[in-house]
């Protein structure tokens, strides 16, 4: 099961495929469970806040998500266009991103119940570094973390946790 952390006004910061992934940010998480904030989803919710479909909120002991309207301030919803150029640089923004922060929390990553997260996360790197784009049709018409949900073998990390 999957995990999500709240902060004291009751918003998202975190969330995680698995509960000591936390553990890289947070060493407080006795605490922030004593507290009711870190809350347990399943994976279909949380793919669904990983692909950005989804909001979550901690409404008293309760997670509630609702859906993402997306609008362009005209007539409702925005249709997503991905380009070959704009997949490319959302891909490197994540390779930047996880690449940063493997360096950054190396030691961390060491410690005892980081080391299967530590692998997760050099799974997701090489699983950028090697994307075949062949494959693709664009221009998308989702998201680059709904499409790296749906179409690749490497999990995908929130923008939150490896930022």
């Amino acid at each position: 099961m999957a995990v999500i952390l709240f902060n004291i006004r009751n918003n998202p910061v975190y969330i995680a495929k698995e509960e000591s992934d936390l553990k890289l940010h947070r060493g407080d998480l006795e605490d922030i469970k004593a507290d009711g904030r870190l809350k347990t989803i399943s994976e279909d919710e949380y793919n669904s806040l990983l692909t950005k479909e989804k909001t979550a909120q901690l409404v008293g002991d309760s997670v509630v998500l609702e859906d993402v309207e997306n609008h362009d301030g005209n007539d409702g919803t925005v249709s997503i266009s991905m380009s070959s150029d704009d997949f490319d640089s959302m891909k490197n923004m994540y390779l930047e991103k996880v690449s940063n922060i493997l360096d950054s929390k190396d030691s961390d990553l060491k410690r005892e119940g980081l080391d299967s997260l530590k692998t997760r996360l050099q799974a997701f790197k090489s699983g950028l570094m090697n994307v075949d784009k062949s494959s693709i049709t664009f221009p998308l018409t989702v998201n680059f973390a709904k499409y790296w949900v749906d179409n690749e073998s490497s999990e995908f990390f929130d923008d939150q946790f490896i930022s």
